[in-house]
């Protein structure tokens, strides 16, 4: 978004930006989700550029995002004059520590001061998010240098080959896999910023593995894998004695963060191999018995090369299809709900490469737990950090990655009203992304929350929604509501058919996924 002192960057952009893509948002907080979904569903970093003060603020909860969920997203602000930084005198748009509160959030900051210290600046913003583990960056400069000029190299950021594993540590944890009766194979969002994801079915083939996902690894194996158990949180009871029974976990690229473990209840696996970029990971939360320090993609070949494959004639692990036949029970156990019904319908429109985003809301869940991912950086939910408010502008991130591929934001009204107006930008930009919007006229989890902790007390939850469609109209996209989930599969086939950005109002509440499978 363009702003008083950043326009230098905007003439540039009109002289000499052939190449560059510049999308418009309408919010600092929307263009930092586009370009965090942008990075998601593209495999490489997403650009913010954002002006001095409120704007660097109203990014800020982008940044965070894709800090807790391993994204790689440059933030380029504008400062005030170089002279008057930290003086304090009440220039325009001037914040206490402007570049203080970004490195708060992200991984890497700085503030040149000289034109001459932009290119390399640059550089050092690209290696730290795109070597080793993927974080934020934020550059910040001043307007004055902004404007000035000098003469300059320009080079591309150097490029690091993958990191490997040291090769004793990797034959011991192929050792131990191998040896293993019930092996379970955890996949985080390290995977899907590896050079491939084949390592993963390969290696599950050959020791017979169920391969269970985080949120952010739904799509590192098809989902229709007959080893595939899709998104799991072991720390739900129907879940956790299959973690329990498992002799050995290998874990990929994964944090075991509070979400996925319950708030950490989850008992140590009995022997734990864990492969990671981030050396600091492998002993965190959850010490491995052998943490194995690399790419993802490198490390798993590694492993390949001592894994032996298994007889032709062998026949499948029982291991593997009780899990399997669990996670067939529980998706079996949710037909013919609301929930279910909206996920079938996505499924149906998506087919296999298309994208669904969804937001830190309740609805999400059914995404999670019952639709079907089969290819890596095509599903995005920010469980991590629980941005409300993800969805939409997110969904336009990754349409702009992937013109081609269909992109469907599904989303409660709460999260919903928090970036709708980056309609417009869809509607400016061509980003013709299908938004289903679950009404239910409250932050409804928040309120669920509240009944189950507070004597069915409840406060600050109910909203006043405008009429959605004609919301969306307003803006020129397609508008359409529905009275019931059934009438949701003919809704997206004319939503698509439109040939432009549409909300489709879905009736609410719909009810949390339940789960009356015994393990």
């Amino acid at each position: 978004i363009p702003g008083m002192h950043n326009l230098a960057i905007y003439d540039a952009i009109h002289d000499q930006g052939e190449g560059l893509r510049h999308i418009l948002a309408r919010h600092e907080g929307g263009a930092g989700l586009m370009a965090d979904g942008y990075a998601r569903a593209g495999g490489k970093p997403g650009v913010a550029v954002v002006t001095t003060g409120p704007a660097v603020g109203n990014v800020m909860a982008a940044v965070g995002d894709a800090y807790r969920d391993s994204v790689p997203l440059l933030v380029i602000a504008s400062q005030i004059a170089s002279d008057l930084v930290g003086h304090d005198r009440g220039a325009f748009h001037e914040m206490k520590d402007q570049l203080g509160m970004a490195a708060g959030a992200a991984a890497w900051a700085r503030r040149v001061t000289t034109v001459a210290e932009i290119p390399e600046a640059l550089n050092d913003a690209w290696h730290a998010m795109t070597d080793g583990r993927p974080r934020p960056a934020y550059l910040e400069i001043p307007w004055d240098v902004l404007g000035g000029q000098d003469d300059v190299d320009i080079t591309p950021a150097s490029k690091l080959a993958p990191a490997a594993a040291l090769s004793s540590k990797v034959q011991d944890a192929a050792r131990l896999l191998a040896q293993a009766q019930r092996p379970l194979i955890y996949v985080g969002g390290g995977v899907m910023w590896s050079r491939d994801t084949r390592g993963i079915c390969e290696l599950a083939e050959r020791l017979q593995a169920p391969v269970a996902t985080t949120c952010n690894g739904k799509g590192a194996i098809p989902e229709d894998h007959p080893l595939a158990a899709g998104y799991v949180n072991f720390s739900r009871p129907q879940w956790r004695p299959v973690w329990e029974q498992a002799d050995l976990v290998l874990a990929v690229g994964t944090d075991f963060g509070e979400v996925a473990t319950g708030g950490w209840a989850l008992p140590a696996p009995q022997q734990l191999v864990r492969i990671d970029v981030d050396q600091e990971q492998l002993n965190r939360n959850y010490p491995a018995t052998i943490g194995l320090t690399g790419d993802a993609a490198v490390v798993l070949d590694q492993l390949l090369r001592y894994v032996p494959r298994p007889a032709e004639s062998s026949p499948p692990s029982a291991w593997a299809e009780h899990v399997r036949d669990l996670r067939t029970r529980l998706h079996d156990a949710a037909a013919g709900s609301d929930g279910m019904t909206i996920v079938e319908a996505m499924q149906r429109e998506l087919g296999r490469d298309g994208l669904s985003v969804g937001d830190a809301a309740g609805v999400g869940i059914w995404q999670l737990d019952h639709l079907r991912v089969y290819e890596s950086r095509t599903f995005q939910l920010p469980l991590g950090f629980g941005t409300l408010g993800f969805g939409v502008p997110a969904a336009l991130g990754a349409q702009a990655a992937q013109p081609s591929r269909r992109v469907i934001c599904l989303c409660g009204d709460g999260g919903f009203l928090f970036h709708g107006q980056e309609l417009a930008t869809a509607i400016q930009h061509d980003l013709n992304i299908v938004v289903l919007v679950v009404n239910d006229h409250a932050f409804g989890s928040i309120r669920r929350l509240q009944e189950r902790h507070y004597q069915g007390h409840t406060i600050a939850t109910d909203l006043v929604n405008p009429d959605f469609v004609r919301f969306a109209e307003a803006f020129g996209a397609f508008g359409l509501r529905i009275r019931h989930t059934r009438d949701l599969p003919d809704a997206l086939a004319t939503a698509f058919a439109s040939g432009k950005a549409a909300v489709i109002e879905i009736p609410g509440p719909i009810a949390p996924p339940q789960r009356p499978v015994s393990p």
